[in-house]
């Protein structure tokens, strides 16, 4: 398995849109600790930085991929990228997922082309803790910041259904979320959605009990929420999700201190190539 990570630093005018909730160098920081956290937990699986001609490398990948990329069709271009990649096992994440626990079994699942995870973080709780009827899960039920593909042709449909469906001014933001959902629902690929409550977790705040999630996807404001600048070791400390990492460093025994769970344990549904259940 290999694991891709697509990060760009955007230039002015547009940096304000985008950084929001933490300033552009500690957008770096965070994605370096991404880094650290698969390092920890998965050793010796290759990390990917997908990138611009310019963007300096984050720090602690092992291949850094390069092609030019205009701002204005950012999540376009990081589509393209993951359709050019070879063939193989690739996990695609956003750069502020921390992983906490392996994901490799996974693709011991033998059926999917692609494994995404739901929008709706619902899967085995309770009715009252489902997250449902909001616009973006009705849009987008699969939440595409944590993927696993088998199928190049897959990427390479997604950058098609993107030129030929998503509107123009989505090509910046939002356009890779309807081009990947519209692919994953069109039926032409064998889909296994993962629980998004355990593999794509967005934290409520920092006393969220985070034991037990395979991914911590600090989105939105939990960024700032989870995250503490420490001006002496000039990195990011991301709290209660994986202690002891540092930017550019791996930390823990050889396994990280998880234990591995085989195929069979992992919660999931299969979609046939319908999109059903």
């Amino acid at each position: 398995m290999k694991v891709g990570l697509f990060y760009v630093r955007l230039s002015p005018p547009r940096d304000a849109r985008w950084y929001t909730h933490l300033a552009p160098m500690e957008y770096a920081a965070l994605g370096a600790l991404t880094v650290a956290a698969i390092h920890r937990v998965m050793p010796g699986v290759p990390v990917y930085h997908l990138t611009d001609e310019d963007t300096p490398p984050l720090a602690g990948v092992d291949h850094v991929v390069r092609r030019p990329i205009l701002q204005r069709e950012l999540m376009l271009q990081r589509v393209m990228h993951f359709a050019a990649l070879p063939e193989g096992d690739w996990l695609w994440m956003d750069t502020d997922v921390i992983l906490q626990r392996d994901v490799r079994p996974v693709f011991q699942h033998p059926r999917f082309e692609v494994a995404v995870t739901d929008r709706f973080l619902a899967m085995g709780l309770p009715p009252d803790a489902m997250i449902l009827n909001t616009e973006m899960s009705q849009c987008y039920p699969y939440n595409t910041a944590v993927v696993f593909t088998r199928s190049r042709a897959f990427w390479q449909d997604v950058v098609r259904y993107y030129h030929e469906r998503v509107n123009p001014i989505r090509y910046e933001w939002l356009g890779d979320q309807e081009a990947i959902n519209g692919v994953v629902k069109s039926g032409n690929y064998r889909v296994l959605v993962l629980p998004g409550y355990l593999y794509n977790y967005v934290p409520t705040g920092a006393t969220d009990d985070l034991s037990g999630k395979f991914g911590i996807h600090l989105k939105g404001s939990s960024k700032r929420s989870y995250c503490t600048q420490d001006s002496t070791l000039g990195h990011f400390s991301v709290l209660g999700a994986a202690s002891g990492l540092s930017a550019g460093g791996g930390g823990g025994g050889e396994d990280g201190g998880h234990v591995s769970p085989d195929a069979s344990t992992v919660p999931h549904v299969d979609l046939d190539r319908r999109g059903s259940l």
